[in-house]
């Protein structure tokens, strides 16, 4: 014989199940609230709200659903579950059916219901889990030092302690007003009293110990590289004393194994590579390296602290991962004198150890999650910037260097009349090992023997788009075309263009990257910057057309050749490529630099203009530039300035900024999903899909919902990083004309399944002098449902209002760049294009 009876189970980790909802809550506060990205949906009563802190959550349970607190065993939450029991099974031990002490898991049917007690008694390892996770969280993702961290823990354990000594007086009390002496209850002054296990993590010593065996905190490894004599000073003497110089390294395996622990995305690409051909599942080692200035650059201290960092992420990843700091893990951190005087080899010896060790036919044998695995890899590329990319690679750093590209054997001459890959000779490592053998002197023998150690010479390290496009080629021309256009046509002054950038109507994308003022003394000055970010160039070129467009003529040559370079930028940012896109990017290239050398004869292409000329060719054999390039790296330089400054320890700045990574990387990969894939906004309304407006549409989508479903229309959503809000512009095909959608409305039902509303467009034209696609509504409205998969972009754009027409601006990167004709050959069709190179 069998019954059932309704569970309440943990919504994150799925194992912990009560018969009472109040014991899953208190479950979820003790054993998750700290975990890293936290995240939970209400549920009750199909409310849909989200939250990030887990104090929020119970406040908003105790005013809009208080009955939670006052009947724990009738609740209506989406956490039910069934659980059945066969009574008649003979080998059902008493044990086994006790209260919810002992959490039942689902996946075991077998199990038994828990009764209704209101609280489970949570054992003392959780709860050493718990504050463990709050330490640790409180002083990482704070940025906190460990003396204030010090203080927060010995205050929280005395308010603890002072707590629990008053609890137990109460009780103590009340039970000797009702006649029973406290002492003759077995254990119950114990557990009034107990302190949990916080003499367990009194230092810091015992707090990392702690978070190795239980987080897998991946400690830094100290690697000496020399000694140097100098003057230390004993009580009133002094003396010459052989000092260590070290850098700090982070074990590869160590850290490859930290990261495989995690449920992460894999996907393939680099197929070219030997290794992967044979191994389909190695892993792709995507090396990086910069130096960086952590103290004020123009202080009393510049130079004293600049850093050498290199880092790795998995190119296995998804791009929608791999943006993640949480996937981009230190190297080796080294002071960038040391870095000179030792070379680059002597700091990444023991990564390179390790990488030949994955590349080798046996690969590694890693212990991951109980199980053993065979780990092969190689790293597929290193990206750098132009000045980090010369010295790891033993090119002269200087800009005074007779060839200036790492690429081939261009001079400057040649940058001025050669816009073809086809007309250089090409650097390869055979010519590149004999150019090394004709110097002399110790530094050319030591890089003769650092150079080329991960893989040919042409292939170290990749070029940079975000340099040379961004901060490159780019704002270059920008900067000649505001100068062509307020100085030399004087079409608008600069104080008019600058009014415009402040007044123009940014979309919610576009807002928090708008351009800084351009002041005229930035326009006139001699270097080739206008003193902006790359992003904030990126959004300017892009968003430059709607901006002005209207005060240029009509087929003003200058005006073209920058309309012709950003859809040049278009196509090398996109997601996708393929060879035939790679050869008309080509000729694009040779027809902007020929042009821009008649428009502008006294403005010479710089060398970041002639690097472009070779990434046609590393789009067909690497994929889209953007997979590859220095953005995401360079974000991470941000938690090491910042943490700098928050720790004023300069005793030995790469040892602290190592150390402190270290345990952030344990926290945020501690938890059960170090990403946040789904961010839902406020609700707006909730309602029944019989009385939404759009109720058909969205049947056509799930015709198994019924009017009786309950819908909740919310504000916005995130997901996978991207930001939706009502209003904004999506792609639902890319044809020869793109099919663009307004959303309408953002609707949530079954708690997690996220339908769009969007109202079709019909797109007119692509109008090159503005760069902007003419849509117009449809006639009748035509409204469908769709979801997140079936945008053909994950970014969205904002619409601008013009005379009679609505001109959307659409997100540069996107596939559907491959159909616009702006002063060129025609491009090649999407649609008959079989298949595209997509390094992911």
């Amino acid at each position: 014989m069998t019954s059932g009876c309704t569970n309440y189970c943990c919504s994150i980790c799925k194992h912990f199940s009560s018969a009472n909802y109040l014991s899953v809550l208190r479950h979820i506060g003790v054993v998750h609230s700290h975990e890293a990205n936290f995240s939970l949906t209400c549920g009750v009563n199909g409310c849909i709200r989200n939250f990030c802190n887990y104090y929020s959550f119970r406040k908003h349970l105790r005013r809009l659903h208080p009955d939670v607190f006052s009947n724990p065993t009738t609740v209506t939450s989406a956490s039910q579950v069934e659980v059945t029991i066969d009574e008649s099974d003979d080998n059902i031990d008493e044990d086994e059916v006790s209260d919810d002490r002992n959490a039942i898991p689902i996946e075991n049917p077998g199990d038994v219901c828990q009764s209704h007690s209101q609280s489970a008694v949570i054992s003392s390892k959780d709860e050493e889990r718990s504050f463990a996770l709050f330490l640790l969280k409180t002083k990482e993702m704070l940025c906190i030092s460990q003396k204030a961290t010090d203080e927060i823990m010995n205050d929280v354990i005395e308010i603890v302690y002072r707590f629990s000594n008053n609890i137990g007086s109460e009780v103590g009390e009340i039970l000797k007003k009702n006649g029973i002496n406290l002492e003759n209850i077995r254990g119950l002054d114990c557990a009034l009293n107990k302190m949990y296990s916080f003499e367990k993590l009194r230092s810091k010593f015992m707090q990392n110990k702690y978070y190795e065996s239980n987080f897998g905190l991946v400690p830094v490894s100290k690697v000496k590289l020399g000694s140097k004599l100098k003057r230390q000073l004993q009580w009133s003497n002094s003396h010459f004393a052989a000092c260590d110089e070290n850098c700090y390294i982070v074990p590869l395996l160590e850290s490859l194994k930290q990261l495989l622990s995690n449920d992460f995305i894999f996907n393939d690409a680099y197929k070219d590579h030997l290794l992967f051909q044979d191994h389909p599942n190695a892993l792709q080692i995507m090396l990086y390296y910069d130096d960086v200035e952590v103290c004020n650059p123009i202080g009393s201290k510049a130079k004293i602290h600049k850093l050498g960092l290199f880092y790795y992420t998995l190119g296995n990843l998804s791009p929608k991962y791999r943006s993640s700091m949480v996937t981009i893990q230190l190297v080796a951190i080294v002071k960038y004198t040391l870095l000179q005087r030792y070379g680059h080899e002597a700091i990444l010896r023991p990564f390179i150890d390790d990488v030949k060790a994955l590349e080798s036919d046996a690969g590694v044998t890693l212990w991951i999650n109980g199980k053993s695995h065979t780990i092969h890899g190689t790293v597929s590329v290193m990206a750098a910037d132009n000045l980090a990319s010369w010295s790891i690679g033993g090119y002269k750093t200087l800009a005074s260097a007779k060839r200036k590209c790492r690429f081939c054997m261009a001079t400057s001459d040649d940058f001025k009349t050669k816009f073809s890959f086809e007309e250089f000779t090409p650097r390869n490592c055979a010519t590149h090992l004999s150019h090394i053998a004709d110097l002399n002197g110790p530094f050319h023998n030591h890089i003769s023997t650092t150079y080329g150690i991960f893989m040919s010479q042409m292939d170290l390290p990749a070029p940079d788009i975000m340099h040379d496009v961004l901060e490159g080629a780019l704002e270059y021309e920008l900067k000649e075309l505001l100068k062509y256009v307020t100085m030399e046509m004087r079409l608008m002054s600069c104080d008019e263009h600058n009014n415009i950038i402040d007044g123009f109507p940014y979309g919610y994308t576009d807002s928090k990257n708008k351009a800084s003022n351009i002041s005229q003394k930035s326009l006139l000055s001699i270097d080739h910057n206008l003193k902006q970010n790359a992003t904030q160039i990126w959004y300017l070129a892009r968003l430059l057309p709607l901006m002005i467009g209207e005060h240029i003529p009509v087929d003003n040559d200058n005006w073209n050749n920058f309309m012709l370079l950003v859809t040049i930028v278009d196509y090398i940012f996109a997601p996708l490529t393929s060879d035939e896109i790679s050869s008309y990017v080509a000729m694009l290239l040779k027809e902007h630099h020929e042009r821009f050398t008649e428009l502008y004869p006294n403005s010479p292409i710089i060398p970041k203009m002639h690097y472009m000329i070779h990434l046609p060719e590393w789009m067909r054999r690497y994929g889209p530039p953007s997979r590859y390039w220095c953005m995401r790296f360079e974000a991470k330089h941000k938690y090491f300035k910042n943490l700098t400054h928050i720790m004023k320890n300069f005793k030995n700045v790469p040892k602290s900024l190592a150390a402190r990574h270290q345990a952030r990387m344990c926290y945020q990969l501690s938890g059960s999903n170090p990403f946040k894939n789904l961010n839902i906004g406020t609700v707006k309304k909730m309602l029944f899909l019989g009385d939404y407006a759009h109720a058909d549409v969205i049947k056509t989508k799930d015709s198994y919902l019924t009017f009786e479903t309950s819908l909740n229309i919310v504000s916005w959503i995130e997901i996978d990083g991207s930001n939706y809000k009502q209003g904004a512009v999506v792609i639902l095909e890319s044809d020869l004309l793109p099919l663009f959608a307004i959303i309408e409305d953002i609707v949530l039902y079954n708690s997690t399944t996220v339908v769009f509303v969007v109202q079709k467009l019909v797109t007119d034209c692509f109008n090159s002098h503005f760069y902007s696609y003419e849509v117009l509504p449809s006639y009748p409205l035509q409204f469908v449902a769709c979801e997140y998969t079936d945008f053909k972009d994950s970014h969205n754009s904002s619409i601008t209002f013009a005379s009679t027409h609505i001109k959307s601006n659409q997100f540069t990167s996107s596939a559907l760049n491959a159909i616009k004709k702006v002063g060129g050959p025609s491009v090649p069709n999407m649609a008959n294009i079989s298949s595209f190179a997509l390094f992911q």
